[in-house]
């Protein structure tokens, strides 16, 4: 393995063992699972950026 592979490996081993890294990634995660097929990706995520900048 290369030094740069090591180096990024090394780096998501921290970030999975970073609650405050994980916890935004499975709320994203959430999101786009509960995106209604129905709708275009670009609709919901348009909906999604609107719903945070008004939070």
């Amino acid at each position: 393995m290369t030094p740069d592979k090591q180096q990024k490996a090394r780096l998501m081993l921290q970030a999975i063992r970073d609650t405050e890294f994980l916890a935004p990634c499975e709320e994203i995660q959430n999101d786009f699972s509960a995106i209604d097929a129905d709708e275009t990706l670009t609709t919901k995520i348009t909906e999604a950026i609107a719903y945070q900048l008004d939070n």
